[in-house]
């Protein structure tokens, strides 16, 4: 806070001061196409090609609170606290602007390394896109019913797919999950998921990377069950 940059130059063990650029409250600091960009809670962002030397504004068409930033492609992306999703284009100077179904339910961007974007809310609530377009449906925010100490594996969405899916598992106590990824000969392709989860709902997020099309089983194992579900990949 306070538009104090801290900067290091022995790998993060000490850190100085640097500027003070006289705006508060920045959110975020990403390099990006050889360019260090500064995001305030606002959306300010300012801009350095000589490794935060100097700064120069960079004026955006963002508008409410700012929630969270990431990069992917050529392309940086914003999302507001008001569930608006901010594009920008490939120059990296304007944004294209999209309200997302549930408005401020949605908490939380992944951008996958295919280019798909996921967006997850409270609840089960997911969005699943590439680019600006959200192409995949959504599953309504808040609880779903599951039972107190109910296991579940929930069918992954988008299926078919064709980049990146979501697995749902509701955890009815807490403890070690581990989820794994088969194909239809047997073989383990990859394992998706080892550690502890809360009890909860939790949306597990899968990039197929170089897996080629075909039907893949998933499985989820607890402590006390163990779940399959099939999705299918198309490329």
């Amino acid at each position: 806070n306070g538009g104090v940059l801290l900067r290091s130059t022995d790998f993060g063990r000490h850190y100085y001061p640097d500027q003070v650029f006289g705006f508060d409250n920045y959110h975020s600091l990403f390099r990006f196409n050889s360019l260090f960009y500064l995001f305030n809670e606002y959306g300010y962002a300012l801009t350095s090609s000589d490794q935060g030397e100097s700064w120069q504004e960079l004026r955006l068409n963002f508008e409410g609170a700012l929630r969270q930033t990431g990069f992917a492609g050529n392309r940086f992306r914003m999302l507001s606290a008001s569930g608006g999703l901010y594009t920008s284009n490939i120059q990296c100077d304007m944004l294209n602007y999209q309200q997302l179904q549930g408005g401020s339910q949605k908490k939380t961007m992944f951008l996958t390394t295919s280019g798909n974007l996921i967006v997850a809310g409270s609840g089960a609530s997911l969005l699943v896109g590439r680019d600006t377009a959200v192409v995949s449906g959504f599953a309504g925010d808040g609880e779903n019913g599951n039972s107190p100490g109910e296991f579940r594996l929930d069918q992954n969405y988008p299926n078919p797919f064709n980049g990146a899916t979501v697995i749902p598992v509701h955890m009815g106590k807490a403890g070690m999950a581990r989820i794994e990824i088969f194909n239809t000969n047997g073989e383990r392709v990859t394992v998706l998921l080892d550690r502890e989860l809360d009890r909860g709902d939790h949306l597990i997020p899968f990039d197929p990377g170089g897996l080629p099309s075909g039907i893949y089983l998933y499985r989820l194992v607890t402590d006390d069950k163990s779940l399959t579900g099939k999705m299918i990949l198309l490329r």
